[in-house]
């Protein structure tokens, strides 16, 4: 390799220097576009946070609703429930002295003429 001559390292260096007297400009600049993108992303989170905190809000406030319909519904269905219970109780209690009245009934026609078994539904019996 040959040395290089004077006037050629000169030069090589006077580019370099030009190219780091730009240097200080860029490195503003490039601070100016983070300042930049800091203040636009902090403007944009600030509304992010604003839009989450109205969507919680009503999402609490449907929530809410929700539950007090859900406790009309059950105190609704409470209700119903125990009136047919009710209904059930009083036909039970119907059918009850129905079958006691025709049980004594049949007890009454018994005891008048020799007393037969009482056979099921169905059965035949023996002569």
């Amino acid at each position: 390799m040959s040395p290089e001559s004077l006037e050629k390292r000169v030069e090589k260096l006077e580019e370099q220097m030009i190219s780091l007297v730009e240097l200080p400009a860029q490195v503003a600049e490039l601070s100016s576009q983070f300042s930049r993108l800091r203040l636009e992303m902090r403007g944009e989170f600030s509304a992010i946070r604003e839009e989450m905190r109205a969507l919680h809000e009503d999402s609490v406030g449907q929530i809410q609703g929700l539950r007090a319909e859900m406790h009309t519904l059950h105190d609704d269905a409470l209700t119903q429930m125990r009136i047919l219970n009710e209904d059930a109780l009083t036909q039970m209690r119907i059918l009850n002295e129905d079958v006691i009245g025709r049980l004594s009934l049949l007890q009454e026609g018994l005891g008048s003429r020799r007393r037969r078994p009482v056979l099921p539904p169905g059965a035949k019996r023996k002569r």
